[in-house]
């Protein structure tokens, strides 16, 4: 299963956070010198010792003489290099994400909606739509309440947070969007003027969609 693979080998906030730990350690023990032979031969055994963790060998810097980097950056930020790109590389890559505005919504009992700044075509992209991947289990928050009995019980509720992402009923994957405004597009079930679609953009993974 391609999705299942790919999902593997993609780091979590804690395998980030682990992988903090260790590089901060290795660079002690090493006291910054990562060039010598010594220095080399104990990350590549470090990196041996995490091949059992798909996620947590990808968070790790496979070279030794990055880790310096990785310390000062974290290695979350190390891994996305490209996370700072320059005007020209936004002028031709980049999306506007200024056509809509948050306001009052016109439909009865939808609170604030989401409207265009300027005109917009039939088929143009009103707003991009990165996905963050949230466990569904991770929207339930538990807690215990006491009764003047002396019992007690435990309680289950949803997150508001659900009221905005997109997911199957039966899936345990909840997709939210987070790119400004968005999520104050309200759903209109009889009329509606725009509608969600998969990205055609080459950063998309069509291959999750089979």
């Amino acid at each position: 299963d391609v999705l299942e693979n790919d999902w593997v080998h993609i780091p979590m906030s804690e395998d980030y956070e682990e992988s903090d730990n260790i590089v901060w350690r290795f660079w002690s023990t090493v006291h910054g010198q990562v060039d010598t032979s010594y220095a080399k031969l104990l990350w590549t055994f470090i990196r041996q010792l995490a091949a059992h963790n798909g996620r947590l060998l990808a968070s790790l810097p496979s070279d030794a003489n990055d880790v310096p980097k990785a310390v000062k950056l974290g290695t979350a930020m190390f891994s996305v290099p490209n996370v700072v790109r320059t005007p020209e590389w936004l002028e031709k890559n980049g999306q506007c994400i200024d056509n809509i505005r948050p306001g009052q919504s016109t439909l009865e009992q939808a609170g604030r909606g989401a409207f265009a700044t300027r005109p917009l075509r039939m088929g143009d992209v009103i707003a991009p739509a990165p996905l963050l991947h949230i466990r569904r289990d991770d929207s339930v928050i538990k807690y215990e309440a006491e009764f003047d009995d002396g019992t007690a019980d435990v309680f289950s509720v949803y997150q508001l947070l659900l009221n905005y992402c997109f997911s199957h009923p039966r899936s345990s994957l909840l997709l939210y969007p987070y790119s400004p405004v968005v999520n104050y597009i309200n759903h209109d079930g009889k009329e509606p003027n725009a509608f969600i679609r998969w990205s055609g953009r080459k950063y998309h993974k069509s291959e999750w969609l089979d």
